[in-house]
């Protein structure tokens, strides 16, 4: 991802700045920091916005210090602080965690799937009809779906790419997530939607279950997520899968190292082991998605 950014950077004149949506504990920043302060960058501009307090500390504590390193805890947050932004806007596994709502199709009518409290004082799902607002929503994402089926609407969709090109004057928006696109939704095995949660790192099809100590996630609906950018004059410049990117546009291949050594359990064996774990279609990166969005200046 390093050598991808700094193609980027040095290609469309852009300043060597990225800012990260959604960054957890620092996990990506302090890895791209290691890597970057190897090579002898000593002039970046990294944002970090994350809501976790911990994690915003990580990134102030252990970024290079010759680093312009400013944290927020939200976008809001940032976009207030700054007039513009120029260069990457990064991502990975933001989008899926943002909160969207559930329709089902029933008798040919659309329902909002809504939680309640039954009388043993437990969460239970009931149906409503559609609010006109959500219907809208529907047919501005084209959203189509059968009676019995199931999904999600992103009602963050919105919001978020108008905060983003608000702040980003020109650069380039990498969003890295699990998604569908419109074919994809209509897989049988997909009619119940794509809403889960993960509990102790196993995963858990009902979220009523364990409430308020799981991660719930969803599948990114990529057709709008990409309209969206193009009404606010992002242009998509490719939408491929994780392990695709890794080999096209990263050259993950040259990190591979020649190993003579019989041991299995030896750095080069580690680390070869690792990158084709990553371009393999049978591996995780694959379940991942990368959207690529460029947005030119005015005057450019």
């Amino acid at each position: 991802m390093v050598d991808y950014f700094l193609s980027i950077w040095e290609k469309y004149s852009l300043p060597f700045a990225i800012c990260e949506l959604g960054g957890g504990d620092g996990t990506f920043a302090l890895q791209f920091g290691n890597i970057m302060r190897k090579r002898g960058k000593n002039n970046i501009q990294y944002i970090f916005v994350e809501q976790n307090e911990w994690g915003r500390q990580n990134v102030l504590k252990n970024l290079p210090r010759t680093w312009d390193v400013q944290v927020f805890t939200t976008i809001d947050d940032f976009i207030n602080s700054h007039s513009h932004f120029n260069g990457i806007i990064f991502s990975n596994e933001f989008l899926d965690a943002q909160p969207v709502r559930v329709i089902e199709k029933s008798s040919d009518e659309i329902y909002e799937i809504y939680i309640t409290m039954d009388k043993q004082l437990k969460l239970t799902e009931t149906k409503r009809p559609c609010s006109e607002d959500l219907l809208y929503l529907i047919a501005d994402f084209d959203l189509e779906i059968t009676n019995g089926q199931r999904i999600e609407v992103p009602i963050y969709i919105n919001p978020i790419m108008s905060k983003i090109s608000r702040l980003l004057r020109e650069g380039f928006v990498i969003t890295v997530d699990y998604g569908y696109l419109k074919q994809d939704w209509e897989v049988p095995s997909r009619r119940e939607g794509s809403l889960r949660g993960y509990y102790k790192h196993q995963l858990n099809k009902n979220v009523l279950n364990h409430v308020g100590e799981m991660d719930i996630t969803h599948h990114v609906h990529w057709e709008p997520w990409i309209a969206e950018g193009n009404k606010h004059g992002l242009t998509c410049r490719g939408l491929v899968r994780q392990n695709e990117f890794l080999l096209h546009h990263c050259n993950i291949l040259q990190y591979l190292k020649s190993n003579n050594s019989t041991d299995a359990f030896s750095g080069e064996a580690k680390r070869n082991r690792a990158i084709r774990s990553l371009i393999l279609d049978d591996g995780l990166s694959q379940l991942f998605d990368v959207c690529i969005q460029q947005k030119k200046s005015s005057s450019g």
